[in-house]
């Protein structure tokens, strides 16, 4: 009886600390339009993510991945937009960004651990099920390796403004063919290569205010579509204890690997929607999107002329409706 009881008080205070852990929050879009989100941590075998979902349960699932130096909230105007059309909208904080967990080595970055983070997590949401995989900028990356990783698992795959892993290694391995494109992409990212200095200058000498500014204001097209508000969180997650070392990371722990190796042409059935804001200062756009077909055949494109990399928030009716059209498919 005693160990019956035992048991029982156990599994009544698990249940209560999953509720506890569990809140909710409205977000608003960019045309004033809310919805209701759910925070919780989901513990994988590696690493505890934070997890943003919101739409109906039942819904069909679609997971949104970020890049750098995002977090879920960039996915903000897409996430109302999915959960209204009825949708089940997953957003996690990848490892080492936000809310979400952030090992201490380099090593732990690699893209075959935060790919495993994306399978474990899918299934254990959504066992046995096809779910939709959308990413952008790292998140993209990540996106690409995991469909390759597990095909079966996926219905549909959404990628926005970075290339297929093939594209990035055949521009790296013929230098003097993309002058302007090495050029332009080779900086930050050996920059980023180095120990403890882009760290600092994020956070101490240019500040967050500035770091801000740098990335998003003064590069989207759209700058209004960018607020204040939306300025606080991302400053509020940049904050976060071990955030900026643990995001540069996967710079630092993939990169090289990238170059080196790239996944051979894509040969799956499940759909493929490339969009790429034509507007992005640091990837030569014309040159992967007219070259994508190279490597993804029977992929579907998307220009968006007025956009710049970050296209989710500079133009985010035109995402949306790439997506919703898409998912339709």
């Amino acid at each position: 009886m005693k160990v019956l009881l035992s048991t029982i008080t156990i599994t009544f205070m698990l249940s209560c600390t999953s509720l506890i852990a569990a809140t909710t929050e409205m977000i608003t879009d960019f045309s004033g339009q809310k919805t209701q989100v759910t925070h919780q941590t989901e513990t994988l075998k590696n690493v505890k993510l934070h997890v943003v979902t919101a739409g109906p349960i039942d819904g069909e699932p679609v997971i949104l991945l970020h890049g750098y130096p995002d977090f879920w909230y960039g996915w903000k105007n897409q996430i109302v937009a999915l959960a209204k059309a009825g949708y089940q909208v997953i957003a996690p904080d990848m490892r080492g960004y936000n809310k979400s967990e952030k090992p201490k080595h380099i090593k732990d970055y690699n893209i075959d651990k935060v790919v495993a983070d994306i399978l474990e997590l899918s299934e254990k949401l959504h066992p046995g099920e096809k779910v939709n995989l959308v990413g952008h900028d790292w998140g993209a990356i990540i996106s690409w390796y995991t469909v390759y990783k597990k095909p079966a698992k996926f219905k549909r795959l959404f990628i926005f403004n970075v290339p297929h892993p093939g594209q990035i290694n055949e521009v790296f391995t013929k230098p003097f063919l993309y002058k302007k494109q090495v050029f332009s992409m080779s900086w930050y990212i050996w920059f980023f290569h180095i120990p403890i200095l882009p760290e600092f200058i994020g956070k101490r000498l240019l500040g967050y205010e500035k770091s801000f500014k740098q990335v998003f204001t003064s590069t989207m097209v759209h700058k209004e579509m960018i607020t204040d508000a939306d300025k606080d969180r991302y400053i509020k997650a940049w904050r976060q204890k071990s955030a900026a070392r643990s995001s540069i990371n996967y710079y630092r722990a993939n990169f090289i690997k990238m170059i080196r190796q790239a996944p051979p042409v894509w040969n799956f059935k499940l759909p493929v929607f490339f969009t790429f804001g034509m507007q992005d200062s640091a990837l030569q756009a014309e040159l992967y999107v007219e070259t994508i077909g190279k490597y993804v055949p029977g992929v579907h494109v998307y220009k968006i002329p007025d956009s710049s990399h970050f296209v989710q928030l500079d133009t985010p009716k035109k995402v949306n409706d790439i997506l919703l059209k898409g998912l339709l498919y």
